[in-house]
């Protein structure tokens, strides 16, 4: 399982902080194996997140980081 982020709000986002903060909240085996920040995530006219878009750009950043 992996996770893209967001990160327009904040630039600072690493993967040790995202989880420490999953760690008390979610099971182990729930939590994602990694941790990506992307610009932002693709959206429709409606303000829907594109998840066909966004599995596209998480098996590319899979294969990059592979």
């Amino acid at each position: 399982m992996n996770e893209l982020i967001d990160t327009r709000a904040t630039e600072a986002i690493d993967e040790e902080a995202v989880r420490d903060f999953l760690t008390g909240r979610c099971a182990k085996f729930k939590q994602p194996k990694e941790v990506f920040p992307v610009p932002e995530l693709p959206r429709n006219a409606m303000g829907k997140v594109q998840k066909k878009q966004l599995r596209e750009t998480c098996a590319n950043l899979v294969n990059i980081h592979s």
